[in-house]
C-alpha cells in the first residue's frame, strides 16, 4: 500500500514538473536590444529620445529599464526621454527587465547656442590712393560669445575696390564702393564706404 502511495506521489511531482516546463516554453527571451543613433549631440537644456529595437519582436517582456551614467550631464526617465543638463558627456543604458541583454549610446552635451544680435566694423570709410593698396576692415560681432562668428564679405563695385574673405580690402580702380560684411548667422549687416583716388 505504501508503495502504491509513493508511486502515486511520484506520478503527481512528475506531473507537475511538466505543466511549469510547459509554461516556460511559450515564454520568447530578449535576444538582443539595439539603439539607435548610436552617438548623440544634444545642447544643454534640450530633450529627446533614441529608439531601441528589441530582437526578436514577439519577446515576452519588453519592459526596459533607463540609467544614465553620468545623471548630472544628462538624466534618462523609465521611458527612454532624455534631458540634457549641463556641458559633457554620459552613456545612456537601456537593460531588459532580467538584466540579461542591453544596448547603449554615447551622449555629449554642449552649451546652448547663442544668436548673434548685431555686427560692426572697426571702419566707416577708408580712402586709398593707388591701385594695389590694402586696408583690413575688421568686424565685431555682438554678443562677443555668440557662438557662430563667421562672416561674409562683398564688394558693390569690385572694379572699384575687392574684398578677401579676411575682410581685407584691395584698390583695385578710381571710385567709390561699399564693403559689406554679413553675419552668416541671422544676416545681420554692416558697411564702410571705400573711395579710390589715384
Amino acid at each position: 500500500m505504501s508503495r502504491i502511495l509513493i508511486l502515486i506521489t511520484f506520478f503527481f511531482i512528475a506531473l507537475s514538473s511538466c505543466k511549469h516546463l510547459s509554461g516556460d516554453s511559450n515564454f520568447t527571451p530578449v535576444e538582443e536590444i539595439s539603439i539607435a543613433p548610436q552617438t548623440v549631440r544634444m545642447f544643454a537644456g534640450e530633450n529627446a529620445s533614441v529608439v531601441v529595437r528589441i530582437t526578436p519582436a514577439d519577446a515576452s517582456n519588453k519592459a526596459l529599464t533607463w540609467s544614465s551614467s553620468n545623471p548630472a550631464v544628462a538624466s534618462v526617465n523609465e521611458s527612454g526621454s532624455i534631458s540634457a543638463l549641463t556641458v559633457g558627456t554620459a552613456t545612456i543604458r537601456a537593460a531588459a527587465a532580467d538584466g540579461a541583454k542591453s544596448a547603449e549610446c554615447t551622449l555629449t552635451v554642449e552649451a546652448p547656442l547663442v544668436p548673434v544680435d548685431r555686427i560692426s566694423l572697426d571702419k566707416t570709410s577708408i580712402l586709398l590712393f593707388y591701385a594695389g593698396a590694402k586696408e583690413t576692415i575688421t568686424p565685431a560681432i555682438e554678443p562677443a560669445n555668440a557662438s557662430n562668428q563667421g562672416v561674409f564679405w562683398f564688394s558693390s563695385m569690385p572694379l572699384v575696390a575687392s574684398v578677401s574673405a579676411d575682410g581685407v580690402v584691395t584698390a583695385v580702380g578710381k571710385g567709390t564702393s561699399l564693403i559689406i560684411a554679413t553675419t552668416k548667422e541671422k544676416a545681420k549687416t554692416a558697411a564702410c564706404t571705400v573711395t579710390v583716388s589715384f
